[in-house]
């Protein structure tokens, strides 16, 4: 019996299938400049940060700068370490339109546009991986090389509308959470958009989505609920996030009296 593993056939006697393979899927190659970004739930990239993802992506740097001097680009590729792929979606022209749509919608923005190459139907959006896509960016600039030789590991998948892409940048930031205030603005826009759309969304729904406790929600709506004078308290680190957005939960007759104070 044979079957596809990560893109490998793999051949097994007949035997049950007793285990579980869990790993990327649908990874392709996929040039780092050729992906599109649009605006995401991150609003702010730390260059420190950004530089120390760059660093922890290089394994060999005697082999990285002997590679970029030599122009041997196989020593460059085995002396950087991506880790985990990126995530990119793969739009067909007849679906750009949509998502761009309910982007614009969730950001409460115009339209972004997107053009296409000549010869295709289709353009790459990237879904996952902005900071690690930065990361790379760093390093081609760094050691001098261009940034249009970067082809980089990504889970390709095809034509994810704009909430199933939303989804799962979340799921994968679960362990490196965005800032509190660009997740709370994240999900306010997100339980809004629900609103408008005639649904009615739950703290539960909206957490599951976000795979977060339904007390980040009820925060997030909270600080969300605030006017700018009172956000900008936690916006400017004056003033602890949650501590802000438990203003939010106070009634209005209240919230005013202490800001007259």
């Amino acid at each position: 019996m044979s079957r596809e593993i990560f893109g490998q056939v793999a051949v097994q006697d007949e035997l049950p299938y007793d285990r579980v393979e869990v790993g990327p899927t649908n990874i392709e190659l996929v040039q780092l400049n050729s992906i599109h970004e649009v605006a995401q739930y991150r609003a702010e990239y730390d260059q420190g940060g950004i530089e120390e993802l760059a660093r922890s992506m290089i394994r060999d740097h005697d082999n990285l700068v002997s590679g970029v001097e030599l122009d041997d680009y196989q020593m460059v590729t085995e002396a950087l370490d991506l880790g985990t792929p990126l995530i990119v979606n793969r739009i067909e022209r007849a679906h750009i339109d949509a998502f761009l749509n309910d982007h614009a919608a969730h950001y409460d923005t115009v339209p972004e546009q997107i053009l296409f190459d000549a010869e295709s139907d289709t353009v790459d959006v990237s879904g996952s991986g902005h900071r690690r896509r930065r990361a790379l960016l760093h390093i081609a600039k760094q050691y001098g090389f261009d940034s249009d030789r970067i082809y980089v590991q990504s889970a390709v998948y095809c034509n994810l509308s704009f909430e199933e892409m939303l989804g799962k940048q979340f799921r994968e930031n679960i362990s490196e959470r965005p800032p509190r205030i660009d997740e709370a603005n994240s999900i306010a826009r997100y339980y809004r958009q629900k609103v408008r759309a005639g649904q009615k969304p739950t703290y539960k729904s909206v957490a599951n989505f976000y795979c977060v406790d339904e007390k980040v929600v009820s925060r997030a709506l909270a600080f969300a609920s605030l006017p700018d004078e009172v956000r900008i308290y936690a916006e400017r680190d004056i003033l602890p996030f949650n501590l802000v957005a438990d203003f939010g939960n106070y009634p209005k007759h209240t919230l005013r009296s202490t800001q007259q104070k």
